[in-house]
């Protein structure tokens, strides 16, 4: 059998070409992106998936610009395709296998009427444009029509391409390219390339090794033309006519196919969200220890006790194998009688009043980042940064990777930055202004980005399902609490909450069950039993005895959980119940605040205070489960799962408090594996908030300079494979010098040396590299007074004075800035410059020299004109 391979759908750099509209190229396929083993979302309830589809018609002439009518035909094709309607092929010689049947994928494709913004739409965007041919690796098409939102709508682009369609399948730029000639009702070309938006590879990845991670396909090599049935490749249970092969003639998915898409699609797409089950949510608020103090306080002599008691202990029935009855006979048992005057009505805590959790950080966040700075000075630097946003190299996947970072996290910015980029304009500083102001109003975003969106910021957060889910629970967290709910509500608002991972359904149902279950039933200091004081498991006593057991019937509603509880004795079982129990003391300390508070939370930081103290319970039993090394089997839990909640939240807090550096260092410290890459540099996130940190515009100067700096090292020029720069060299010098004067002889010399020129770097080795210098003027005797500690003005010096043109070769160590290497200079006019009395003394020379040199130096770039990136 197959191993089951799920492929990420948005894994960068994965690009996916399929034929040209005259045949077929060669595919060019990424290894896609496992995830971890047993990843499955459940389906239960899903009966179809909406995808509205958005035309992108990008054209030069008429021909180019197709009908509506035809594009109407092609989306019909694919509707019909994707719900097991098309025409079906070769009845007759088709193989009876049930694979080979055609399948409803779930799947309803229909033009978008409404766009991300509200505005309404045909669901045609045509333009005009001056691209000759759209070549897939270039994704032109994306930049000349951005995508709407790639993880709700179907961007589908029209036009004069090279390949018949291709997928790139990245976050930035995720949609479907075809050529003009394939759309019409016949082309089964964009059936197939949805199929590749959808996740699923060719049905011959791997040849006759079967690896296109579908367990009911069957394995055949690639193969081109309009065979029919049967055709041996591997074998003769080909699958001709599947629509992610190249046969001319298709007309299904297998059912193992239209799951990989459904499974794709609802780690991605925002698929409208089902309930919990009722029954689990209602079993969640009953209040154990209130009805085990109905029954200890009623007449067990009385007529009526049997019929009241089934009343109260019927619901807690149905998990377990365990009847009514037994559990009323366990109470008639029971020897304590409790007063009466005891059962009163469960006590609600007072609700918190309301505040805008999301007013906080949007007001703190309005002001203007910075007013303006000298254009010409820092085009270099500006042109840089806005290159590596909108044209990172192609063949740096780190800068891949933080481009598509700062698109997720700054998409607003990044279209500005685009639109003035391409425009080919000088930049001015309205251009600037406009970059600070979209900062601002991106970060402004991001909370509810991590809320409602949170993929687009980390597209692989679907591969960690518990983490998402995590992120989750902290928006409801507080979004409750600046609602006002009271503690109670919010934890069964957490629970009722239907989870992509089943364990945290699981985890928040028991937290609700434990918490309505210690409701104390009489005014208390706390608001919460105590489950250390007040439920001791060795008490004798048949209020504690019982209330543990109805907890275990709650409790065996979870198979797995039940399981870990049978196979401990009594004790040990009221034990591992109390464990979990601890929480609830945590929750008490959330009720003391606010009720030290009178209720009211004025302050931001009582606000924040307040929601940190709920999620810290939230913790407590999360890390509960986490220690025990038997729970955890079940749950699967790790540290990074459980603080994901704390670290979203302590994210808010530094954005309210302006604090954007720290914000954006500790998105990328705790959620930089969901990014793209592992140990990828965020540098331009980073430089981004340090521009929204800049409170008054004056350090904006300092951060693109810092941000450029690092291209100009030295250790980069020994890394790139080809590096231009204006350069600078500083060290000790030694050669002959051969002087056309014949009242001079010739001789050797030694000096200090400080070349300024041109740097031309190439054959990075191990060692390090080689560079060629064409040198313009030679600072040396000045920088020698210099090390001497004379930080003199000399206003007599000019630049013919150090002019020293020559041409040297050097060797550049790796990782250190030393430079060897030997230079020829022919210096017309040599003068024997003196430095005196904090004045200079420049004589005329008579001398025409001729240096031949060796020098030892320290490599000093001033600017890099262009480098190429090392693969």
């Amino acid at each position: 059998m197959k191993k089951k391979v799920l492929l990420l759908l948005f894994s960068s750099l994965f690009i996916t070409s399929c034929g040209t509209r005259r045949g077929h190229t060669d595919d060019h396929i990424g290894t896609g992106v496992q995830l971890p083993a047993g990843t499955s979302i459940d389906e239960a309830g899903i009966t179809s998936i909406p995808v509205p589809v958005i035309f992108h018609v990008l054209y030069k002439n008429d021909k180019e610009n197709v009908s509506d009518d035809a594009i109407k035909a092609m989306l019909t094709s694919l509707q019909k395709d994707f719900k097991g309607e098309s025409t079906l092929l070769y009845p007759a010689e088709r193989p009876k296998d049930a694979a080979y049947n055609r399948t409803d994928t779930k799947f309803r494709f229909e033009k978008a009427e409404v766009l991300p913004d509200g505005t309404r739409t045909s669901g045609i965007i045509r333009k005009k444009t001056a691209t000759g041919i759209f070549r897939y690796q270039k994704r032109k098409a994306f930049a000349e029509s951005p995508p709407y939102d790639p993880y709700k709508y179907l961007n589908v682009y029209i036009c004069e391409t090279n390949t018949g369609a291709y997928t790139p399948v990245e976050t930035a730029n995720h949609g479907i390219v075809i050529h003009y000639d394939n759309v019409n009702y016949e082309s089964k070309t964009l059936t197939h390339e949805t199929g590749h938006w959808l996740g699923l590879r060719h049905i011959f990845e791997g040849g006759c090794n079967n690896s296109d991670g579908i367990d009911d396909t069957k394995a055949q090599k690639k193969f081109f033309g309009d065979k029919k049935y049967p055709y041996v490749s591997c074998t003769d249970a080909t699958m001709v006519t599947n629509f992610m092969g190249y046969n001319a003639s298709r007309d299904f998915f297998t059912e193992g196919q239209a799951k990989e898409m459904r499974q794709n699609a609802l780690k991605y797409m925002t698929v409208q969200e089902l309930p919990k089950e009722s029954n689990i949510i209602k079993r969640e608020k009953y209040n154990v220890y209130g009805d085990v103090l109905k029954l200890l306080t009623a007449d067990k002599t009385s007529k009526e006790y049997s019929g009241y008691a089934e009343d109260i202990l019927e619901k807690y029935t149905g998990c377990q194998q365990v009847k009514t009855a037994d559990l009323i006979r366990k109470f008639s048992q029971s020897t304590q009688k409790l007063e009466k005057g005891l059962e009163v009505e469960v006590q609600q805590p007072e609700p918190a009043n309301s505040f805008n959790w999301q007013a906080a950080v949007i007001n703190e966040l309005s002001l203007l980042i910075a007013k303006q700075f000298e254009k010409e000075m820092f085009h270099l630097a500006l042109n840089r940064f806005f290159k590596d946003v909108i044209e990172p190299d192609n063949d740096n996947s780190s800068k891949i990777v933080q481009a598509n970072s700062f698109y997720a996290l700054f998409p607003k910015t990044t279209e500005h930055i685009r639109k003035i980029y391409e425009s080919g304009n000088s930049y001015t500083g309205l251009d600037i202004a406009a970059v600070q102001l979209l900062i601002k109003n991106d970060l402004k975003e991001l909370p509810i980005l991590f809320r409602e969106k949170p993929e687009l910021l980390f597209p692989k957060i679907n591969d960690y399902p518990k983490v998402k889910d995590m992120l989750t629970l902290g928006d409801i967290i507080v979004s409750s609490s600046a609602q006002g709910y009271n503690l109670q509500s919010i934890l069964n608002k957490v629970s009722a909450k239907r989870y992509t991972s089943p364990k945290l359904n699981e985890i928040t149902s028991i937290a609700a069950i434990l918490s309505n279950a210690l409701l104390p039933t009489a005014p208390n200091d706390t608001f919460w039993l105590d489950p250390i004081t007040q439920l001791d498991p060795e008490s004798k006593e048949d209020r504690v005895r019982n209330t543990y057991e109805l907890l275990y019937q709650q409790l065996s509603c979870f198979p797995e959980l039940r399981t870990h509880l049978d196979s401990l004795e009594e004790l040990e079982r009221k034990r591992e119940i109390q464990g979990l129990f601890l929480f609830v003391r945590k929750l008490n300390d959330s009720y003391s605040f606010i009720k030290s508070k009178g209720y009211k939370l004025e302050t931001f930081q009582d606000q924040l205070a307040y929601v940190k103290l709920i999620n810290d319970s939230f913790y407590e039993l999360f890390h509960t489960i986490y220690k025990n090394k038997k729970l955890n089997e079940i749950y699967e839990l790790n540290e990074k799962i459980i603080r994901t909640s704390g670290a979203c939240i302590s994210i808010f807090e530094a954005l309210t408090l302006k604090e954007y550096p720290t914000a954006i260092t500790q998105i990328v410290t705790d959620f930089g594996t969901f990014m793209q890459e592992d140990h990828t540099e965020y540098k331009l996130l980073l430089v981004a908030a340090q521009i929204a940190g800049d409170k008054d515009g004056t350090q904006i100067k300092n951060i693109l300079k810092t941000y450029i700096e690092p291209i100009g090292t030295s250790s980069q020029k020994r890394i790139s494979p080809f590096n231009i720069s204006v350069n600078s060299y500083a060290g000790i010098t030694g050669g002959y010098e051969s002087i056309k004067n014949n009242s001079s002889e010739d001789s050797y010399y030694a000096g200090i040396t400080a070349p300024v020129g041109i740097s031309l770097s190439f054959m990075p080795r191990r060692l390090g590299s080689v560079s060629l210098f064409l040198e313009l003027i030679d600072l040396g005797s000045l920088v020698n007074t210099r090390f001497k500690g004379d930080n003199t003005t000399y206003a007599e010096l000019r630049f013919e004075h150090f002019l020293t043109p020559g041409v040297g070769l050097f060797y550049n160590f790796n990782k250190t800035p030393i430079t060897i290497g030997a230079k020829y200079n022919y210096i017309s006019n040599l003068r024997e410059i003196e430095y005196t009395n904090d004045t200079t003394t420049v004589p005329e020379g008579i001398k025409d020299v001729s240096r031949l040199s060796f020098s030892i130096l320290i490599d000093i770039p001033l600017l890099t004109l262009y480098s190429k990136s090392k693969k």
